[in-house]
């Protein structure tokens, strides 16, 4: 629900949701947060959960508003988490109460149920009777799910998939379109027949960090001359939690090693390192 104007102009979400509702259409469901902490603590609760307000999410789309840098002050829901915004380290790129949007996407379930997506692709010749699979785990299409098998949840998931497409290998019919329908099924069975199995594979499941606990390592790879060392300090300055760790700052005659001691050691205390070698 945009304004007709040159510069990006949104209605709230309540103006939006009464729209939908007089309309016919499904109202998306929202919260109000007042600042990017509680968005960010918000969002670590609801990953930690793997629910929200009692079923599987993938994310969130963040509306919030462009603070006012030169005053300090923002809007009355959040201000845009520019990096070093309102920080001194730098200026939005839009006016101040702008409108700006962005996304939280979880690892889980998001990126778990793509993977039980790519599984359930890869063992679809299940369903013929003469595939070897049926009767030899060490033939193909088993045989292609490499790493895909490395979460234990998925390991049940497969194993289940694996039978239903033996069992009824018509249910699979139009899977391409069908995706939501296969993982509903399953989650069912977890909750059923399923239920002791399931527990015991997210007990022993590694439980994922929140978004905002994560560590990133940036490695730039170009030839000499490019830029890397100068991107390395403006992305330093733009990104709170960043440090740049050079290999020429490196005193010793061997720098490899020394080298990669810093990044080691800088990641303890930093959530993102720019290793520039």
């Amino acid at each position: 629900m945009n304004r007709n104007t040159p510069h990006f102009s949104t209605l709230p979400p309540d103006e939006v949701a009464e729209f939908a509702k007089t309309w016919g259409f499904i109202p998306t469901a929202s919260v109000t947060l007042d600042s990017i902490r509680q968005v960010r603590d918000y969002a670590d609760e609801v990953a930690r959960e793997g629910k929200w307000k009692g079923d599987p999410i993938e994310g969130f789309v963040v509306r919030s508003t462009v603070a006012d840098t030169a005053s300090g002050s923002s809007s009355s829901s959040s201000s845009k988490p520019k990096p070093g915004a309102g920080e001194g380290q730098g200026e939005p790129p839009y006016p101040p109460g702008s409108p700006f949007f962005f996304k939280i996407k979880f690892d889980e379930p998001y990126m778990m149920y793509r993977q039980w997506r790519e599984i359930t692709k890869t063992l679809l010749p299940l369903r013929k009777p003469k595939c070897a699979g049926r009767k030899n785990r060490n033939a193909e299409p088993w045989t292609k799910l490499g790493s895909s098998l490395r979460r234990p949840e998925s390991r049940v998931y497969a194993e289940w998939v694996g039978r239903k497409m033996i069992d009824e290998p018509e249910f699979f019919d139009g899977f391409q379109t069908g995706i939501v329908k296969v993982r509903e099924a399953f989650l069912r069975w977890t909750e059923g027949d399923g239920e002791q199995e399931w527990r015991k594979a997210r007990e022993s499941s590694d439980t994922p960090k929140p978004w905002s606990e994560k560590k990133f390592l940036i490695a730039p790879i170009a030839i000499p001359g490019m830029g890397k060392t100068v991107l390395g300090v403006a992305l330093s300055q733009l990104l709170p939690g960043m440090i740049h760790i050079q290999s020429d700052d490196v005193q010793t005659k061997k720098t490899g090693p020394a080298f990669l001691s810093n990044v080691k050691n800088a990641l303890k205390d930093h959530a993102i390192v720019f290793a520039d070698r």
